[in-house]
């Protein structure tokens, strides 16, 4: 299956989130820190994960308003599950409107 891209900016607009870095960034997918590639939106909820978060490959992070910056382009939200949930819709949706 063929997948759409989606840029950062476009990510950050659907989940009403404050976007840091490059909104240019095209991505496809999420993945957890330890697992996403360099078109992926990776996710940080607590900063017990923040040495993942220094060493992952992931264009961008979902990061929680709680937590401390990284040094990768990060969309702020206040609840990054539901956030996530949020972006896998449209990363669902941009894929089904390609293939139609």
């Amino acid at each position: 299956m063929d997948v759409k891209k989606v840029t950062l900016s476009q990510v950050a607009t659907h989940l009403a989130g404050r976007l840091e870095g490059s909104g240019d960034t095209e991505l496809s997918g999420i993945g957890e820190l330890q697992f996403a590639g360099p078109a992926e939106l990776s996710f940080l909820i607590t900063q017990d994960h923040l040495e993942l978060a220094k060493s992952t490959k992931a264009a961008a992070v979902l990061i929680s308003d709680s937590l401390e910056p990284v040094s990768l382009p990060m969309i702020w939200v206040s609840n990054v599950p539901e956030a996530i949930n949020t972006a896998l819709e449209l990363f669902a949706q941009r894929s089904e409107e390609h293939t139609s």
